[in-house]
């Protein structure tokens, strides 16, 4: 049984009343200029009344810019360093709205009420965050449903239902949101302090939710509102998904750990873990080279890059967590988006 249409005549009936939450979505993005188009096109096509869209480009070599200046009623507001964690907080801190919805570069939702979906869950207040399902549209399959993940780092995007077991203080495994497709309230994010902006690539969307979590917050999970992620290449994978440079994957994985300790464990094993971590990466990587998934050649290099990547993982996990604090939403800000003819 689908809730769908369900779901859509309550938001008309909200949007009615005039109760929905003001939404600001965030697109953080760099050296995207070829997918980018596509998800913009995606929100100008939402039933929503009225939002904001933010992007958040790093610094990108390729026309990014440009082609964002086909668009002059978005908001931007670029990031000097190619962190997704940086880039959500700065776009958080731009934002007018009370809901902050957070798309990918390379994702287009999949119906014009996946916006409405995601802020009409909010008409529940214990209803701290929301993530929908996501499609794999190169390899034409279900990507992410139901994600957990072990608090020693170990993620699962197909877990069991229901997602409510995954869920309270101290859950083991937590349940936690596709980063290309969740929306979060702005004072949650405010309550456990942002991003991480240690996490260069990946995590960044495990860590705010085990935050939510152990903060006693609620995760709701809307299959419905369902994302099309073209999973572009970028500077960890190529076009085919295959990594190609795992060294920010190493450091986001060492960062994590470090930042949020399994309760109980020995003072060392976050180094422990990463180490672990890492020596798996390089075990795949020798047998990538002798299955020929690797070129011989690109081993050393690759092997160079993990160690890279250990070695800052565990410098930058070692260091205190920052926590952002963000100044009130100001409604004078609020750009409204150009909806689609």
């Amino acid at each position: 049984m689908s809730f769908r249409p369900f779901l859509a005549r309550l938001g008309q009936r909200v949007f009615a009343r005039g109760a929905m939450p003001r939404v600001s979505v965030i697109i953080a993005t760099c050296n995207r200029a070829a997918s980018l188009p596509a998800a913009i096109e995606g929100l100008r096509r939402q039933h929503y009344p009225s939002f904001e869209v933010i992007v958040v480009p790093g610094p990108c070599k390729d026309d990014t810019l440009q082609g964002l200046a086909r668009y002059p009623w978005l908001r931007v507001v670029p990031c000097p360093e190619a962190s997704v964690g940086r880039a959500r907080n700065i776009g958080v801190a731009a934002a007018a709205g009370e809901v902050i919805v957070f798309l990918d570069d390379d994702a287009v939702p999949r119906g014009a009420d996946w916006l409405a979906l995601h802020a009409g869950a909010y008409v529940a207040p214990e209803v701290a965050a929301v993530g929908g399902h996501v499609w794999d549209a190169v390899a034409d399959q279900m990507q992410w449903r139901l994600c957990v993940c072990s608090r020693d780092g170990l993620p699962d995007t197909d877990a069991a239902g229901p997602a409510e077991r995954y869920q309270g203080r101290g859950a083991d495994p937590f349940i936690y949101l596709a980063g290309c497709n969740m929306s979060l309230r702005r004072s949650a994010i405010q309550q456990v302090g942002g991003f991480n902006e240690a996490l260069p690539a990946n995590y960044d969307d495990v860590d705010i939710c085990r935050r939510l979590i152990d903060a006693g917050l609620r995760i709701r999970v809307l299959p419905e509102a369902l994302v099309d992620h073209a999973y572009a290449p970028n500077a960890n994978r190529d076009g085919q998904g295959m990594i190609v440079d795992p060294y920010r994957l190493i450091v986001s994985y060492a960062v994590f750990v470090g930042h949020n300790p399994v309760p109980g464990a020995a003072p060392d094993a976050a180094e422990t873990l990463t180490r672990r971590w890492a020596g798996s990466w390089r075990e795949n990587a020798r047998w990538r080279a002798e299955t020929g998934q690797l070129a011989e050649a690109a081993l050393p290099r690759f092997l160079e890059r993990i160690e890279a990547g250990e070695r800052e993982g565990l410098r930058l996990g070692a260091q205190p967590r920052l926590h952002r604090a963000f100044p009130a939403a100001d409604p004078a800000a609020f750009r409204p988006i150009r909806h689609a003819a």
